[in-house]
């Protein structure tokens, strides 16, 4: 990417104190949700939102009664590490309180 770009998401992420990743993340949910994306498209993104939950819940799951009865929580805490970005969490809809 441009690093002009990346500038400049930088800058406007560090003006509304959110990180880069949920600053683009809304700029193209504002931006589908304002151009009412085609029927096909908004098939497209549920099939994909849809298949990704029943991943996140099938690999839960596998976790949650593998050997290593540690594992589950170990991935988790990972993730909650890989997604803070300078104290902030990526993502709209999470909260550090909820974690």
């Amino acid at each position: 990417m441009n690093l002009a770009v990346l500038n400049w998401i930088a800058e406007e992420a560090d003006t509304v104190n959110v990180s880069r990743r949920s600053w683009v993340g809304e700029i193209i949910y504002t931006y589908y949700k304002e151009h009412k994306a085609d029927e096909g498209l908004r098939k497209d993104v549920e099939d994909i939102l849809q298949q990704s939950i029943f991943t996140n819940v099938a690999l839960d799951g596998l976790l949650a009664n593998h050997d290593d009865v540690t594992l589950r929580d170990k991935v988790h805490d990972v993730y909650r590490r890989t997604h803070t970005e300078n104290g902030k969490i990526r993502g709209r809809r999470v909260l550090q309180s909820e974690l």
